[in-house]
């Protein structure tokens, strides 16, 4: 018992240089010292700090000086996108988008956008519904489109409610009974 109270006491002393350096990345990014943010933010990224990683590739991006560190923006954010960051994955899904560090790649942009819609994140939801209802990236498919509209009607209004009613004026009936149990199902599946 004494030995795993230990190891737990070195591993959390281990550990604790990894958020001090996150935070000092924070900080130095926030009084406009982004090269000092770098040097801070990158073994924490290189740590796997899906935060950092973020970060990291957000400030080469604003920073770009040069292709390689819009590339390597890119490389962070897929990293980070890969773990799970929303926001990451909302700023990967772009860069697909524009082509900017990465290939254009349609498909690859709605992938990443239905990953972080998934997640809850309400810009996503519609940008994803926009590409299923004018299938930008996808196949054009209503169903996929009034589901994630309805789902961004919650936050969206009417906005969101205008463009539902516009895909559910081109379903039919059996499309639009099967688009609504796909949206209890998937808030079913958002309130566990």
């Amino acid at each position: 018992m004494k030995r795993v109270i230990a190891f737990l006491i070195a591993s959390a002393w281990m550990i604790a240089p990894a958020w001090a350096d996150f935070d000092t990345g924070v900080v130095r990014f926030e009084q406009g010292d982004w090269e000092g943010a770098i040097r801070e933010l990158t073994p924490v990224a290189e740590r796997g700090d899906p935060r950092a990683q973020h970060m990291l590739g957000a400030i080469l991006l604003t920073s770009a000086r040069s292709d390689a560190n819009i590339g390597e923006a890119a490389v962070w954010m897929k990293k980070a996108a890969n773990l799970g960051h929303v926001e990451a994955q909302v700023e990967l899904a772009r860069l697909y988008r524009i082509g900017l560090g990465v290939p254009q790649d349609p498909g690859k942009m709605v992938k990443w956008y239905e990953v972080a819609a998934g997640q809850g994140h309400v810009g996503a939801q519609l940008l994803v519904a926009d590409a299923y209802a004018f299938g930008q990236g996808v196949q054009q498919n209503f169903v996929q489109a009034y589901v994630w509209y309805q789902i961004a009607r919650t936050y969206w209004g009417d906005l969101a409610k205008n463009a539902h009613d516009m895909v559910a004026s081109q379903m039919t009936p059996a499309q639009i009974s099967k688009a609504k149990n796909l949206v209890s199902a998937r808030l079913k599946d958002a309130a566990k």
